[in-house]
């Protein structure tokens, strides 16, 4: 789906625009989930953000003002962590009562009803003079497409005026492409470096943030440092120096093709708590 929206705003003869466009693409199976959000102010880009949830990892790129990019990755076995696809939906603006119809449709190769509205059948009475246009599958009735055109208060939708302002905006929102066949793929260069290290079979609580991985485990301290020591070998990764430790805390390094992984071990209730960290060496 997309969501266009842009808006003006007006004080002391001065006019700002701002836009809002939003892309939001899911696929059920395999579950993923991909957005993108951005922004801008008089024609310069302000805020820039994507998204994208495969399985339960999280992919995020932010671009500063300077237009440098960044990537971190993470992921969490609570399913409640997880990203949430129609963040912007029209139910946002309220339900509507009254609408006029204005026949049938086929938009986006979904048979729909069209039905045009104004400020007296919606909740956006405040918001000034309220112009509208839904259009609502006939099958299963959920919203395939709402065009809104507001006039009064600035901002987005028309709200918050001050003494001395005023405004005008839209906003379209679309949902496109129903059933298509796609893949949803993380961005290039955006894998944590500690993914695909080895990970203790009863592992829970399971976090990965940028190059780093925490998780929690029933296993002892002793058994986890041995099961590093193994596992770590066997996939190419060699012991830097010998385990560090005291009384329920214990750390060890490893290098691999001029990377280093360190795995701290620290006692948690009856099992241990994991954290390894990857970075490159110098």
């Amino acid at each position: 789906m997309t969501w266009e929206s842009e808006w003006e705003t007006t004080k002391d003869g001065a006019t700002k625009l701002t836009t809002w466009d939003w892309l939001e693409e899911y696929t059920s199976d395999p579950k993923a989930l991909h957005f993108i959000w951005k922004g801008t102010e008089n024609g310069a880009d302000k805020d820039s953000l994507e998204m994208w949830q495969i399985g339960d990892t999280i992919y995020m790129v932010s671009v500063s003002d300077d237009g440098t990019s960044e990537c971190t990755s993470f992921s969490s076995s609570d399913p409640d962590s997880g990203l949430q696809k129609g963040i912007f939906t029209p139910s946002m603006l309220g339900s509507l009562s009254g609408a006029k119809y204005a026949g049938r449709e086929n938009v986006n190769g979904i048979a729909t009803k069209h039905y045009k509205y104004d400020e007296e059948v919606t909740g956006l009475a405040g918001f000034g003079k309220v112009s509208g246009e839904a259009w609502v599958a006939e099958d299963g009735g959920y919203v395939v497409k709402d065009v809104v055109n507001w006039e009064g208060g600035p901002g987005l939708f028309g709200a918050g005026a001050t003494a001395g302002e005023s405004g005008k905006g839209t906003w379209a929102w679309e949902l496109k492409d129903p059933n298509a066949s796609f893949t949803i793929t993380p961005p290039e260069g955006c894998e944590s470096a500690s993914k695909g290290l080895p990970i203790l079979p009863d592992a829970t609580d399971k976090t990965t943030m940028a190059d780093m991985t925490i998780y929690t485990t029933a296993t002892k301290l002793a058994d986890v440092m041995a099961f590093y020591q193994k596992e770590m070998r066997a996939a190419g990764w060699q012991q830097s120096g010998e385990p560090q430790g005291m009384e329920g805390f214990a750390s060890v390094e490893f290098t691999k093709d001029k990377q280093k992984a360190s795995i701290t071990i620290a006692t948690e209730g009856e099992g241990s708590q994991v954290m390894i960290n990857v970075t490159k060496e110098e």
